[in-house]
């Protein structure tokens, strides 16, 4: 209940009481609080967007991936097994993350913002910002991948194949990560920016305990936000 805050004036270590959000600010930020679990002070069902449940319900049927049981389920039971809501119908974060409403995101979850960038050296050619619910994101940020993604035709015997600049289904994974798994916490956006020799996606936050650069590619897996990894 106490973080230490510099020294008092005998020289020993000052305690002050941690308020309460600045203590699920540090346990979310180290991977150790499901802030997607909050329930949204507030927010009502209405001000989740029926439009958005049927795309989440699209995406499976398109993707043949998902879970087929979902489909048939209505949308309040949707959001109640994908744990939108709770059992009494108290809105979570990932379900406004999810679901939400476009000015509903504003009101409510400040820090959740996408950029995509498009950088030629030092020129910002695109700078969208976007507010939206994450499935749309996801499919408008995959759209615009595509129409930027430029294939090279490489000769194979008497064929010649087209090979993309970068493989979708890696964009797709990097991009889900970066969304799933950024300190809700945190202001500032989740970045793609588009360089002329690479794709750079990044998220606030750092890495949460027990987790880093010499164990990051062995650690067993630890999503940060559970509820909208299991929902993705």
């Amino acid at each position: 209940k106490y973080l230490r805050r510099g020294l008092g004036g005998d020289g020993k270590p000052a305690c002050l009481p941690m308020h309460f959000t600045e203590m699920q600010s540090l346990l979310s930020s180290r991977g150790n609080l499901d802030h997607s679990s909050a329930a949204v002070a507030g927010a009502t069902w209405e001000d989740l967007d029926p439009l958005e449940l049927e795309r989440y319900r699209r995406v499976i049927r398109e993707s043949q991936r998902g879970d087929g049981a979902l489909l048939e389920l209505p949308n309040e039971e949707l959001a109640r097994v994908l744990s939108a809501i709770d059992g009494d119908g108290v809105v979570r974060v990932a379900g406004l993350l999810l679901f939400g409403r476009e000015d509903t995101l504003r009101t409510h979850i400040p820090t959740h913002e996408v950029a995509f960038q498009v950088l030629r050296g030092s020129d910002v050619v695109v700078n969208e910002f976007f507010r939206w619910p994450l499935i749309r994101i996801m499919e408008e940020l995959v759209s615009r991948f595509r129409a930027r993604n430029q294939e090279t035709e490489l000769p194979l015997g008497m064929l010649r194949i087209g090979v993309p600049d970068y493989p979708e289904r890696a964009f797709r994974e990097a991009l889900a990560n970066a969304l799933i798994h950024r300190d809700l916490t945190r202001m500032g956006a989740v970045h793609v920016q588009w360089h002329p020799d690479r794709i750079e996606i990044s998220n606030p936050g750092g890495f949460p305990d027990g987790v880093g650069l010499h164990n990051l590619l062995v650690t067993p897996p630890r999503p940060r936000n559970p509820l909208l990894a299991d929902a993705f």
